[in-house]
């Protein structure tokens, strides 16, 4: 039986929401330098990573209020799946916004686990690669420290998120990790658009 409790499900809405938030604000600060394709690709990505990291909190959540009586698997088996296929779209998005500036499980079924971390890791070093892009145009160290601790973070959850996530300690451990990391990711939006982010003429160009 899987170690999780009701308090620990909640504490997973949590980055859940944070993650949402800092991609709204990236999006709406971006939104003017944005084509129909690369918003709807980065848009597209960052509510399929959100949708299935909901999923996989409310899997969890329904399995700690029904003591495990209600183990709805689809839930947690589609997050590997569509965090991979999100990650991708949203950092191909974030990159069309540089090209335009210069011009037995349902997993395992469908990828498996190697793939997804691939994907997902492929797609967040694409996203957090341009936003340092940015903060490094914007002079903003702290963005760039911030996006950093929250792509390690990300790469240590994609790791963990491999594993047997069936014990309280590793889901502790991992929504910890978490939640720090997009906190990280949140205030680093959000340090790129007090200081201007999509409301400059140009951002990529040598100063």
């Amino acid at each position: 039986m899987k170690e999780f409790s009701v308090p620990m499900a909640i504490t997973d809405f949590i980055p859940v929401t944070l993650f949402f938030a800092a991609a709204l604000r990236i999006f709406f600060d971006l939104k003017g330098k944005m084509t129909t394709l690369s918003g709807l690709l980065y848009l597209a990505g960052s509510l399929m990573v959100s949708a299935t990291a909901m999923g996989k909190a409310l899997y969890k959540l329904i399995y700690a209020v029904s003591a495990g009586a209600a183990d709805i698997t689809w839930l947690d088996d589609q997050f590997f799946i569509g965090e991979s296929i999100g990650f991708l779209l949203a950092g191909t998005g974030l990159l069309l916004t540089i090209r335009e500036e210069k011009k037995g499980t349902l997993t395992r079924a469908i990828a498996p686990v190697g793939l997804c971390v691939g994907l997902i890791i492929l797609g967040e070093t694409a996203m957090y690669g341009v936003l340092c892009q940015y903060a490094s145009k914007m002079r903003k160290r702290a963005a760039i420290v911030l996006f950093l601790v929250s792509y390690v973070f990300s790469l240590i959850m994609g790791y963990l998120s491999s594993k047997d996530m069936s014990s309280a300690a590793l889901n502790w451990t991992a929504q910890a990790i978490n939640t720090a990391g997009q906190l990280a990711l949140l205030l680093g939006a959000m340090i790129l658009h007090n200081s201007g982010l999509g409301r400059e003429k140009k951002y990529l160009e040598d100063r």
